[in-house]
């Protein structure tokens, strides 16, 4: 179930994050933001950092622990600080299929505001079976998205505030006394 969890997400702020169809597409924010959302209508924050310099984002899940996702080479770092430990791994090349915007078909349909900023809503539709909404600014930032799974689970997302600061390098960093459990 974590593992669905951390993928959804995933596929939320990497992989939906392109979605400009009359244009090359961003693939990540073009700038270092940092953005809180809801997800599914929880009122326990998600906090996400993308860091654009070096292409490094940061997914911080309420009582799960932490994620970095490595754009450039598609390695999946997970964080617990309740036990200290991480998990090391490279995306297998069905999901890196996944989540490339070529792979995926985009519909332009409309525009609105959300959390202060302008956005572009899109539908998506990836590899024939996951359909998404999804809303964008045209720096690459997602501010709200509803992903169906063929499985009937329904994941959605929605910006509470973003801030276009400066993420520090040690955001991305990993504590030198975690344990690491596994790497693939």
């Amino acid at each position: 179930m974590k593992q669905n969890f951390t993928i959804a997400c995933l596929l939320f702020f990497t992989a939906f994050a392109p979605a400009l169809a009359q244009r090359p597409p961003h693939i990540t924010p073009t700038r270092d933001v940092r953005v809180v959302y809801r997800f599914n209508g929880n009122t326990l924050p998600i906090v996400y950092n993308h860091r654009a310099s070096t292409q490094q984002s940061r997914v911080e899940l309420p009582l799960l622990g932490w994620g970095i996702y490595d754009h450039r080479t598609a390695r999946l770092t997970r964080v617990s600080n309740l036990q200290r430990t991480v998990r090391e791994e490279t995306l297998n090349p069905a999901m890196r299929a996944k989540i490339r915007p070529q792979n995926m078909r985009f519909q332009r349909e409309g525009q609105r505001n959300i959390a202060g900023h302008a956005c572009t809503d899109w539908h998506v539709q990836a590899n024939g079976n996951e359909d998404a909404s999804v809303c964008l600014t045209e720096d690459g930032v997602l501010l709200n998205g509803a992903l169906s799974m063929p499985d009937g689970r329904y994941y959605t997302v929605e910006a509470v505030s973003v801030s276009y600061t400066r993420q520090a390098a040690s955001l991305f960093t990993v504590p030198a006394d975690y344990r690491v459990t596994s790497r693939r």
